[in-house]
């Protein structure tokens, strides 16, 4: 009786193992039937499955994520400015998106949503009004700006200038969408300057002379002979500097009144953001 006993429960067993198994093996199949696709965030947006990091891919997703797109080819005509659009494959706008994403990474997400841009354009042969840019933004038909990556603007002093030129017109962009205005009125601003000061006829007419466009420190109160031809231009190179060699423009605030006060004034529009 024993005997059998002992086989029964042994059969039993054997039985339950064989059950456990198939329960096993039908939950499993369920769940990877059931596996949830990958969120929107975390899936490429190029045509690629594979977002190779430097590449425009990699900066292109960085600033979808802001709410941003980045593209070299714009859809919007302007009919004040015109440009040659490009292939994503060419090295110049692998580099420009690398950089724009070292350079973007500097903003905070607060600074960048209350700015209002909406795109990035890469481009070359850039003009406006007739007269080649290295940039210029639209804060109105199309809320972008647009860069010119000709190897000219990428190779002028090893890449800086162009790093320059994106804080550059980011910041008309952004005093454009504050006041509806490129250059408001400032009395602050204005106050940094000495007595007397008068700006030029704007930063068009500096095209005609590079020399001094780019001169160092040309006088008191201002960082370039590119600040000097009006205020929007004094406050873009200052913000410009800010955002790309600050160590330079707080050493040079430290023996110049008038850039330390306009140091002041940037940092605090950088805040008011």
């Amino acid at each position: 009786m024993k005997r059998w006993l002992s086989v029964l429960f042994a059969l039993g067993s054997f039985l339950g193992v064989i059950v456990v198994s198939i329960f096993a093996f039908l939950s499993l199949k369920l769940d990877l039937l059931n596996v949830s696709s990958a969120p929107a965030s975390a899936q490429s947006i190029t045509a690629s499955t594979t977002v190779v990091a430097g590449s425009i891919g990699d900066a292109e997703l960085f600033f979808r994520q802001k709410g941003i797109i980045l593209s070299t080819n714009p859809a919007t005509p302007l009919s004040w400015a015109n440009w040659d659009t490009l292939s994503v494959d060419d090295p110049n706008a692998g580099q420009a998106a690398k950089d724009l994403k070292t350079e973007w990474a500097k903003y905070s997400d607060e600074v960048v949503k209350h700015s209002g841009l909406k795109a990035i354009y890469l481009v070359r042969n850039l003009s406006v009004s007739g007269q080649a840019r290295s940039g210029m933004p639209d804060p109105n038909a199309t809320n972008a700006l647009y860069f010119d990556v000709s190897d000219i603007y990428m190779q002028s002093e090893g890449g800086d200038y162009l790093r320059r030129t994106y804080h550059h017109e980011f910041s008309h962009f952004i005093e454009y969408k504050l006041t509806g205005s490129y250059a408001p009125n400032d009395v602050a601003w204005d106050g940094c300057n000495a007595i007397g000061t008068t700006y030029g006829k704007g930063g068009s007419s500096m095209y005609n002379d590079p020399d001094f466009a780019h001169k160092a420190h040309p006088s008191y109160g201002f960082i370039d002979g590119y600040a000097t031809s009006g205020v929007e231009e004094d406050k873009a190179e200052v913000f410009a500097y800010y955002m790309t060699n600050n160590t330079y423009l707080r050493n040079l605030a430290e023996k110049d009144a008038g850039i330390a006060c306009k140091l002041t004034q940037t940092e605090k529009l950088i805040l008011s953001l």
